[in-house]
């Protein structure tokens, strides 16, 4: 069984955000056919009894603690990275405990893959060392995500800053894309793009997927109840929240009193929590079971302005049975069709009218509902996503090792002729 060892910038377990989904289900799933052994960090510690649960004979985890930094040393670090060539996304993450343990385990073990987040880009030059097949998991293209978040963003100093750091990880991603063994992105858009840029780069697409173990079809809700779910301190996420309350929200309100907009997800900060005092919202901020929400939900919507990736909450609405509402960014890079799979609009007035749509027209959300479970069960399983894993692993370890047989031979072949 071969050896691999995937470094997270935060554990994965329990999953509780998009990105921490993916790599658990990714992990678990992986761990079927191979040895994994996972090394992230956590800011609160787990017990032994949650690393147990989650732990298997083939599935290790591997915790280095860190300390939540004060806000003086927040803004320290964040002054130097100013003059840093890493981009925050980065920078932020070089931690001595990390790297510590990284060097440990790999002085124990000899691993024949190591598959690492680029946001951990700092640890790189230690991964190549080891001589084991190198695997960078993209959630984002993150240079692309800044240079979006850039474009609307309100604060001059923000958006110069973003650019900046675009153009920093626009040079990582050359780095990595054109030393790893294999990367992998989350869409078909993405691999097309990048290998574009990078022609020579196995460029491998793993989309995001359900936990259909987990994830039942609810039954329809009559209410009135508009849900978004996502990570509460993603710049993303607070421009989507804040522009649905302030240019689409209001427009529904008029038109139908008694609907109301919930807001699930980690780590509300203060603009997010600002939002309860608007008419009809709802900040739930951490749910532990999502569940809950998503049954009392009637419509599920992603009004998101930028971002990249794949969104995987879209995803988790539709295996729920929930319709959904998405601006062509939101849904960008799912193979999906509007009045088809769900409702695609950009404009506030327009994203309105498509809820409204729903709303008075049951079957319509009944609809979309059916064919988008149907979309992501075919689609969107992480047993078939990770199957496709396996088998571009085994193809590069295979021409790996068929490389060096022919190296050997050769070596063997001059040896020969020098001695004769």
């Amino acid at each position: 069984m071969h050896k691999l060892l995937i470094l997270t910038s935060l554990m994965p377990y329990p999953p509780q955000d998009g990105a921490s989904l993916r790599n658990w289900h990714m992990c678990k799933q992986l761990s079927q056919k191979m040895d994994v052994t996972v090394l992230g960090r956590t800011i609160t510690p787990l017990s032994p009894d949650v690393i147990q649960s989650a732990s298997s004979r083939s599935l290790h985890f591997e915790m280095s603690h860190i300390d939540r930094p004060s806000l003086p040393k927040k803004a320290i670090g964040a002054f130097r990275l100013l003059f840093s060539s890493y981009p925050i996304q980065i920078g932020g993450y070089e931690f001595a405990r990390q790297h510590n343990a990284l060097t440990t385990l790999l002085a124990q073990t000899k691993f024949d893959f190591i598959q690492i987040d680029p946001w951990l880009y700092s640890y790189w030059p230690q991964v190549k060392e080891t001589g084991a097949i190198t695997v960078v998991s993209y959630h984002n293209i993150e240079s692309e995500l800044l240079i979006r978040q850039a474009k609307i963003e309100t604060s001059i100093g923000r958006r110069l800053l973003k650019r900046l750091d675009a153009k920093r990880m626009e040079r990582i991603e050359a780095s990595l894309f054109h030393e790893a063994d294999i990367s992998i992105v989350t869409t078909k858009r993405e691999q097309v793009l990048l290998k574009e840029r990078f022609p020579n780069a196995r460029i491998l697409v793993a989309p995001n997927g359900v936990d259909f173990e987990t994830i039942q079809v609810l039954p329809p809700r009559k209410t009135k109840r508009i849900l978004f779910v996502g990570t509460l301190d993603y710049d993303p996420n607070i421009d989507a929240v804040t522009h649905f309350v302030r240019n689409i929200f209001p427009i529904l309100r008029s038109r139908y009193r008694d609907i109301t907009f919930h807001v699930a997800g980690l780590n509300p900060g203060p603009r997010i929590m600002l939002l309860n005092n608007e008419p009809n919202v709802q900040i739930h901020g951490f749910v532990p079971n999502l569940r809950h929400v998503y049954q009392e939900a009637s419509v599920c919507v992603a009004p998101l302005r930028a971002g990249s990736g794949s969104r995987l909450k879209i995803l988790e609405a539709m295996a729920y049975g929930r319709p959904v509402v998405s601006t062509q960014l939101g849904c960008e890079g799912l193979q999906v069709e509007t009045g088809t799979h769900l409702l695609i609009a950009d404009k506030p007035e327009e994203f309105a009218n498509a809820i409204g749509n729903i709303l008075d027209d049951p079957n319509m959300g009944r609809k979309l509902a059916a064919n988008a479970r149907k979309f992501v069960e075919i689609e969107h399983s992480w047993k078939s996503i990770v199957e496709m894993v396996l088998v571009e692993f085994e193809s590069v370890m295979a021409s790996l090792n068929q490389f060096q047989n022919n190296m050997n031979q050769h070596e063997s072949v001059c040896y020969t002729s020098r001695v004769g």
